[in-house]
C-alpha cells in the first residue's frame, strides 16, 4: 500500500484503552462508535476530503493499537493490508487510504519518547535500554514535548502523573543522545515561544520535526482532537516495515501545527482523570491481543 502526499498524526491516544468497569470515559457518549477503523477513516474522509492519512495509535503500557486494528473486519478482505499487523495495518474505502501504525509513549528515566513502528510494547523505562530495543526491532524514536514547558500546570502534572520525573528529555539530553533520536514532536497546545525554541534546536541538531496532536479524543462538534496537528509527507510506501520506516525518516513536505491554547489545560486534565480512575479501580484495563 502506498500513500501519495498523506497527512500523518504521529501521536494519537484516541481514548483510554479497551476497558471494562464503572465510570467509563465520556468519549463513549460524545463519540459513539468512533472506536473502530471504519469510523476513523470516515472521520478523515470528512475532515480531509481526497487525502490519504496515516496515524499512530499510541499505547502506554496498554493495548490501544491492538484494540483498534482488531476492528478491521468491518472492511472487505480486499480493502485491508495487514501482512505486518504487529506493526501497522492499512485500510481503504471509496478511494481513500488510512494506515495505522503502532506507537508507544514511554516515560523513561530521562523524559518521554514515542516509539513508532515497533512490533511490541517495550517494558523498560531506562532511556538507553529503550533506544537500543527500538533500534533492534527497526522502530523510530521521537521525542514528544521535547523541551519542557514550565509553569503551574506542568509542575502539577509532573507531580500527579509522572511521579516528579521529567516529561521532556530536555536540551542537554537531546544533544547527548542525538544519535538515538529520529525526530522531535510539536503539538498544537504549546506556546509560540516554546514552538520557536523547538524549531531552533531542531535546526541546530539537524533533526526533523513532526506535528502530532497528542489527542485523547477524536472530535466533538467543530472541535478536532485527532489530526488537529499533522505532518504532510511526500509519500509513504507501506509495502513492508523497512520501506515505511525509510519514508518516515525522509524530510517531510510540511506540517500543520494548529494552535490550541486551551488544550494545555484539557490534555493534563483528561490524563489525570483517567489515571485516577484506574488507581481507584473504577476502571479496569482489558489487554487485547491481535486477531
Amino acid at each position: 500500500m502506498k500513500l501519495k502526499k498523506p497527512i500523518a498524526d504521529l501521536q494519537v491516544h484516541g481514548w483510554t484503552s479497551w476497558e471494562t468497569g464503572m465510570c467509563e470515559f465520556p468519549v463513549k457518549i460524545l463519540e459513539p462508535g468512533k472506536r473502530t477503523l471504519l469510523e476513523v477513516l470516515k472521520f478523515t474522509q470528512t475532515a480531509f476530503p481526497k487525502k490519504d492519512a496515516m496515524m499512530a495509535m499510541t499505547n502506554f503500557d496498554d493495548t490501544r493499537y491492538e484494540g483498534l486494528i482488531n476492528t478491521r473486519n468491518a472492511f472487505s478482505a480486499s480493502d485491508v493490508y495487514d501482512d505486518y499487523k504487529d506493526r501497522y495495518v492499512g485500510v481503504s474505502r471509496k478511494g481513500n487510504k488510512l494506515i495505522v501504525i503502532r506507537g508507544q509513549e514511554i516515560a523513561t528515566n530521562l523524559g518521554h519518547v514515542v516509539v513508532l513502528l515497533g512490533n511490541r510494547n517495550i517494558s523498560s523505562r531506562n532511556f538507553e535500554v529503550v533506544a537500543k530495543q527500538a533500534k533492534d526491532m527497526g522502530a523510530f524514536v521521537m521525542a514528544d514535548h521535547p523541551l519542557e514547558a514550565r509553569g503551574a500546570v506542568g509542575r502539577l502534572f509532573n507531580k500527579a502523573i509522572n511521579k516528579g520525573g521529567n516529561l521532556s528529555l530536555g536540551e542537554d539530553n537531546l544533544r547527548r543522545y542525538r544519535a538515538d533520536i529520529n525526530g522531535l514532536e510539536i503539538e498544537g497546545y504549546i506556546s509560540k515561544e516554546h514552538f520557536k525554541q523547538i524549531m531552533d534546536l531542531a535546526k541546530e541538531l539537524e533533526i526533523e520535526v513532526y506535528a502530532g496532536s497528542d489527542s485523547h479524543y477524536v472530535a466533538y462538534g467543530n472541535r478536532k482532537g485527532m489530526f488537529s496537528s499533522y505532518t504532510t509527507f511526500n509519500e509513504i510506501d507501506a509495502t513492508n516495515p523497512a520501506t515505511l520506516l525509510a519514508d518516515l525518516r525522509k524530510p517531510v513536505k510540511g506540517y500543520n501545527e494548529r494552535q490550541r491554547p486551551c488544550e494545555g489545560l484539557i490534555h493534563p486534565a483528561l490524563v489525570i482523570y483517567n489515571t485516577l480512575r484506574f488507581k481507584t479501580h473504577l476502571m479496569n484495563r482489558q489487554d487485547v491481543l491481535i486477531n
